[in-house]
């Protein structure tokens, strides 16, 4: 049994482009041609699921980013009310050791206290001069995670 099929290769029908398949060949050929169908199709699912698994994953980072970005600006907001805080802690202490000095120089006071009032004073100097450079700390903690940190010295990647 013999099948004709006709190839329009000019775009004209001619005789000469008839060609005679047998069964068997035009199966053969069916079955290529859906084969290679189907491993179209698959290569378009998998690229369509790798479009996908990455649109997710920027996602996820931009996620990451986004949150990362909020931790450091709360700690760089801790740390500036932290300055805040110890400042005023320290000029309470230094007019308690003023105010001690005072009492001290009238002979109303020990030496005892007066060295007490001086170690207040000088933890109340470390923890205000702790605090600026934690919140510088944390300063260019968020300008790294910003991204800003190298432009303001003048590095460009």
């Amino acid at each position: 049994m013999a099948l004709v099929a006709v190839f329009f290769l000019s775009g004209l029908a001619d005789a000469s482009e008839t060609i005679h398949l047998t069964v068997a060949e035009a199966v053969r050929m069916a079955i290529r041609e859906n084969i290679g169908l189907k491993a179209e199709r698959g290569r378009y699912l998998k690229a369509k699921y790798e479009q996908e698994r990455a649109a997710a994953r920027i996602d996820e980072l931009r996620q990451r980013v986004v949150l990362d970005l909020r931790k450091k600006w709360r700690a760089l907001e801790l740390n500036l009310k932290r300055i805040v805080a110890t400042g005023k802690t320290r000029l309470a202490e230094q007019k308690r050791l003023e105010a001690e000095e005072g009492r001290f120089r009238e002979g109303l006071t020990t030496l005892n206290d007066l060295l007490r009032f001086q170690e207040e004073y000088t933890e109340s100097l470390f923890e205000e001069r702790k605090a600026v450079m934690d919140y510088l700390v944390s300063r260019a903690g968020f300008e790294r995670a910003e991204g800003s940190l190298l432009s303001r010295f003048g590095i460009h990647p």
